[in-house]
């Protein structure tokens, strides 16, 4: 995934490789998120 956002020109990213269902929305670490991007696992596409 990391190779193909920049290949797309993507900066500011921060990869997370974890099950987004565990993730605690309210946790300060993500205040200041605003966009989300989710690859299926094992999907392979990467698709963006």
């Amino acid at each position: 995934m990391n190779t193909l956002l920049t290949r797309a020109g993507v900066t500011g990213c921060q990869l997370a490789q974890q099950d987004f269902l565990t993730v605690d929305p309210r946790d300060p670490k993500y205040s200041r998120v605003t966009h989300i991007l989710l690859d299926p696992s094992c999907s392979g596409s990467g698709n963006m």
